[in-house]
């Protein structure tokens, strides 16, 4: 038997955040300083495996630290969910608790996934804490100027803290399809087309079935489905042209009073010009699948 098989041959390639790009994302309060990072979370002691209502393996593993380290971590984590989302008004994390620290093992970022809750109404949410990736972030930016949907993510050298995307994991969507008549096939089919169409316009490349997300809405008539991409990657050919298009010379990573204005600009522009020859491109796969 060869077992080379089952060996992985080929990854996404690792675009590290050039000078210019990391200009841009301080100019719109993308990059910040965050009391935690990648590297303080990757150092956990113990893990069990997470399984879903079924007994399942989920693939995620939640982790546990020494407790010399966690009141100190999982308070830094409590400030980096304020600073995402509250605008880093610390006055309001005296009630939030973290509940769950859980790590992927087979997600190219390798990230974490938080779950912080609220003492007072029991509410929690997700936040997660990434390796941070030229291609991604470009992903990111892509979705939240192109698309109308606005998502708060946060870059600290090479960290990514990314909001949560709430909606039915795609592979479990499509397997409660089965066997019911209750559900607008015609509805679903359409939404998938127009996801479709806002997938290439985004530049994304690797929508499988556990990189989107339905989020399902139930109206008084009918129930509404709407798609959405919880995975930014762009395509490897797109990545490489958006990066090389933001290359120029290096610097202070954070932009100065003598920094121009035209400089931060330059990465948008390379942006969207890049993003104009890709939709020029006669043939999609070029893109998609294109080395």
């Amino acid at each position: 038997m060869d077992y080379h098989l089952n060996e992985i041959s080929k990854k996404k390639p690792h675009y590290h955040i050039n000078e210019e790009l990391r200009k841009y994302l301080w100019k719109y309060s993308r990059e910040m300083h965050v009391p935690i990072s990648y590297h303080d979370l990757i150092h956990f002691r113990h893990a069990t495996s997470v399984l879903d209502k079924q007994g399942n393996d989920t693939l995620w593993l939640s982790v546990m630290y020494q407790q010399t380290e966690m009141h100190e971590i999982f308070d830094a984590l409590k400030q980096t969910y304020a600073m995402l989302t509250l605008d880093g008004d610390f006055s309001v994390i005296h009630h939030l608790v973290i509940d769950r620290v859980d790590y992927c093992t087979f997600g190219n970022s390798k990230p974490f996934r938080i779950r912080i809750v609220n003492t007072m109404n029991d509410n929690f949410a997700y936040f997660y804490v990434k390796q941070a990736d030229a291609s991604r972030v470009y992903g990111l930016e892509l979705e939240h100027i192109l698309s109308p949907n606005k998502i708060n993510f946060i870059t600290n050298h090479n960290t990514l803290i990314e909001e949560h995307i709430a909606g039915i994991p795609g592979d479990v969507f499509m397997k409660s399809l089965q066997g019911r008549s209750d559900i607008d096939l015609t509805r679903i089919a359409k939404e998938f087309i127009k996801f479709n169409e806002r997938c290439f316009v985004r530049l994304l490349g690797d929508m499988r079935s556990y990189n989107y997300v339905v989020d399902v809405t139930p109206d008084f008539e009918e129930i509404q489905y709407r798609i959405r991409a919880i995975d930014f990657m762009v395509s490897r050919k797109a990545a490489r042209l958006l990066a090389s298009s933001a290359a120029g010379s290096t610097g202070a990573s954070k932009p100065t009073s003598s920094t121009s204005s035209s400089q931060c600009k330059g990465v948008k522009a390379g942006m969207i010009t890049t993003y104009r020859e890709i939709k020029k491109s006669r043939y999609k796969q070029d893109f998609f699948e294109g080395n």
